[in-house]
């Protein structure tokens, strides 16, 4: 079938599908105007309290603000200090009192959407005071460029428990890092933003199939990615990660360990929470930056923050072009990026979005492996991948968040949105090192649409000195996967290295015979219930929460006779506390124990058996997770480290394996993965900082049987025990040099196999080194200084990988205004 008529008439099929939903966007849209109207009612309700505050120092001030308004205000020593807050004396809100208390003096206040809790930190103009709505960048504790002061590295985050609490508070281990962070190494893709998590693997399959590895979990669905509160996946869960460009990002927190008690499925190894919002400014601001570098790299973005009367608007867009490191993996890249925060009267802020991301490229070639090498003496450069394979994404969304604050102690928050993700893609990229090697080829396309709704509420009360902060709220997610791809026969064979002379079925060389394309339909809506209480009494924090799902699963297939149906449902369970066992003049440490549950429905599942996919049902996946740690805060708030064990249990993984070239099955087992994680970050002085992170997993599949052998004790595929890394960053005068450093260690290539090959360790190192004119910074740097030829993912059950990018330089010219 014409591959134009056959991706129309989906499309054509898919819309009248869909149509049914409709109904669902009528009743969001209801909702949604119902809330101004609430609104309304708020206003009349505004909570308004006596407040009797004298002029004093800041720090004083606002103790006794807190005290006052029973709002919990957070703050460092470094931010208020020399500032002098202002006398309050009347009947006002809380956020009318702060705003008072604070005019003039150069700091910000900002309150979090989480947990109604106010945040201190300081403007950019001393002379001007500013309330606004906080974004992701309100919680860092920033200061200008051009300070002689030390930044502290007190962290404030919500993605581990939907709360704004301080970093050393959350009782699991999660990295927080910030856009100026990741800029200073000349971050240019995604990859390169995530390099300082500990224990983080990102490989690439084909060139394009991004593979999010952590904790011993390799599969893309085993980490619930985030933007802006919106999980960024697939029907089955999946994120291609290729669909967001470093220059979306503004910052990340990644929460390690199982987080469906609070965010549902998927959130099996952790939760990455991707914000892309920058901080409202007082005049118009943003950037410009151009990069361009080695094999034919071209990189373009705009970013602007436009200060409204009660708001701020951010747009985003850009483009990015490459040739590839090997030959024939031409890519390129476009994306745009529109929110909104607005202020709606005295109590509702608004955020609008919506996001336009485009992904193409031609694939590239596994190379086969022998003893852990490339092996034939195959050049890095050369592409075995049947020619002209591609792979196509285009993924829109479209978010509208209301936030309704009623008093000082409730806030109502709906995330309602609608996303669409196009997928093209080709396949034919798998290279064995075996004779009789059939190099399979494939084609697929795929329409998802999907529906998100979250409504939330948090009450905050304070009961004497026992502070209590309680979360509920439900979730419907409704999901329609339509695809379609032809069947595939005749494939050629060959006989290494020789993967360009086909032995057998020389006449279909390189497509094979294409058949009858296949339709498949999937739907799946999920309803959710979630709650969550943390209370804190002193130095003792505890949070308890628990989340019910129910999933229905229906799909169906155009060469079967009768569709596949089932529901499962869950209920995931969390418990967790903090000690602050130490608290000195500059010292903290902190302890943490926590147990979660997670769960993860696995969509229908395609399998191939001679050539022909099939979808089947699967059991869902469940996790317990079990962690302990300690964090700490030292020499004035300019350390922070934190160390954690931890063990999770897996029942019902989802495992690929390969009887032979064409046929491909899945099966499910039970996995479990030990491991300790410790990283440490250090501002030494206004020029020098530095990190330091060391991972260790054991993960094993405890119980993997397939038809044709028993696989158990097999240590996770390409799971390395140890990975470590670290860098620091000089700054003198106009000058700058950004240096990290990372290592991974021994790892078996495949796991459905005994006595698998193992993989070498090898060290990655970058170096850039910047300069700033003015407005303008300038950066050079080289990526893979060694030039080390190292395998960064595996390919679907074969004796071949894909390989990581070998050396490379880039230039980078920004402009800020």
């Amino acid at each position: 079938m014409d591959t134009r008529k056959m991706i129309l008439g989906l499309e054509c099929r898919h819309a009248l599908r869909f149509l049914s939903s409709r109904l669902l966007v009528a009743v969001m849209a209801l909702g949604l105007f119902a809330l101004p109207v609430m609104a309304q009612t708020g206003a009349a309700q505004s909570d308004k309290r006596r407040f009797d505050i004298p002029a004093d120092t800041a720090d004083r001030s606002l103790k006794l603000f807190s005290t006052q308004s029973g709002v919990d205000v957070v703050f460092t020593p470094e931010t208020v200090a020399s500032a002098k807050a202002n006398a309050v004396k009347g009947d006002y809100t809380p956020l009318e009192a702060a705003q008072l208390l604070v005019a003039g003096t150069g700091l910000v206040v900002s309150q979090e959407g989480g947990n109604g809790a106010f945040l201190v930190n300081r403007g950019s103009d001393p002379n001007v005071q500013k309330v606004a709505p906080a974004t992701a960048s309100d919680r860092l504790n920033k200061v200008p460029a051009d300070s002689a002061e030390i930044a502290s590295l007190q962290k404030f985050v919500v993605t581990g428990t939907r709360m704004a609490l301080d970093q050393l508070q959350t009782p699991i281990s999660i990295t927080s890092i910030d856009r100026s962070e990741f800029e200073q190494s000349g971050a240019l893709t995604f990859q390169d933003t995530v390099a300082k998590v500990p224990g983080l693997q990102i490989g690439a399959q084909g060139g394009s199939f991004l593979r999010f590895a952590t904790r011993g979990f390799r599969l893309t669905n085993d980490v619930l990615i985030l933007v802006d509160g919106v999980p960024f996946r697939q029907v089955n869960g999946n994120s291609d990660l290729v669909n967001v460009p470093a220059g979306l990002i503004e910052n990340i927190e990644y929460a390690k360990g199982p987080g469906s008690s609070v965010y549902g499925r998927d959130a099996v190894g952790g939760v990455v929470q991707i914000f892309t919002d920058a901080p409202r400014p007082d005049t118009t601001s943003g950037e410009v930056s151009v990069s361009g570098g080695s094999f034919g790299t071209l990189n373009g973005t705009v970013r602007a923050a436009v200060p409204t009367p009660n708001g701020v608007v951010n747009v985003d867009t850009g483009a990015g072009w490459s040739k590839g490191f090997q030959d024939r993996t031409a890519s390129n890249q476009q994306f745009f990026k529109i929110s909104d925060n607005e202020k709606v009267g005295s109590n509702l802020d608004v955020r609008t979005s919506f996001i336009d991301t485009h992904f193409f490229s031609y694939r590239s070639g596994a190379y086969p492996l022998i003893n852990g090498e490339i092996a034939f003496g195959i050049p890095l450069s050369e592409n075995l991948a049947v020619p002209d394979t591609v792979f196509k994404t285009n993924y829109q969304s479209i978010t509208v968040t209301p936030t309704l604050t009623l008093g000082s102690e409730w806030k109502v928050t709906n995330i309602a949105n609608y996303n669409r993700y196009l997928r093209y893609y080709t396949g034919g990229i798998q290279t064995d090192s075996n004779p009789g090697f059939n190099q399979s080829y494939t084609q697929d396309f795929s329409v998802q649409d999907i529906l998100f709704e979250d409504l939330s509420a948090t009450w905050t009360h304070k009961f004497g000195e026992l502070k209590n902060v309680f979360l509920f709220g439900g979730t419907f997610e409704d999901g329609h996967y339509t695809d379609a791809a032809p069947t595939i026969t005749n494939l050629p064979t060959f006989t290494p290295p020789n993967y360009g002379v086909p032995v057998t079925n020389a006449a279909f060389f390189p497509y094979g015979l294409k058949g009858a394309t296949v339709d498949t339909w999937v739907y799946q809506p999920i309803y959710s219930g979630y709650a969550e209480e943390h209370v804190a009494l002193d130095r003792f924090s505890l949070l308890l929460g628990v989340r019910y799902d129910s999933a229905d699963q229906q799909y169906s297939q155009s060469t079967l006779t009768s569709a596949g149906k089932q529901t499962v449902t869950a209920m995931s369970p969390r418990a967790s506390a903090t000690y602050d066992f130490y608290k000195g003049a500059h010292d903290e440490v902190s302890a943490f124990a926590s147990f979660s549950k997670s769960f993860k429905p696995l969509a229908p599942a395609s399998s191939t058996s001679g050539g022909v996919v099939f979808f089947s049902l699967l059991q869902p996946e469940v996790a317990d997770s079990y962690e302990a740690g300690l964090k700490g805060y030292d020499h004035d708030r300019r350390i922070f480290w934190q160390a954690s064990a931890y063990q999770i249990e897996k029942v019902n993984a989802e495992r690929f394996y390969r009887v032979n070239a064409l046929t491909y099955l899945i099966a499910q087992d039970q996995q479990r993965v030990r491991g300790f994680e410790g990283e440490i970050e250090f501002r030494a002085s206004d020029w020098l900082n530095f990190y330091v992170n060391y991972a260790y997993t054991d993960g094993i599949n405890v119980n993997y049987v397939t038809a044709t052998a028993n696989l158990s004790d097999n240590q996770i595929a390409m799971n390395p025990r140890n990975t470590a890394g670290g860098g620091f960053n000089i700054r003198r005068g106009a000058w700058g040099l950004n240096v990290t450093s990372t290592f991974t260690g021994t790892r078996p290539l495949r796991d459905d196999i005994r006595n698998s090959m193992i993989m070498p360790s090898y060290w990655i190192n970058k170096a850039v080194v910047s300069y700033v004119y003015k407005r303008t910074t300038f950066q050079a740097g080289v990526d893979n200084i060694g030039n080390v030829v190292y395998i960064s993912d595996n390919l679907n059950g074969f004796n071949d990988g894909s390989a990581g990018t070998p050396r490379s330089f880039f230039g980078k010219v920004t402009y800020r205004f």
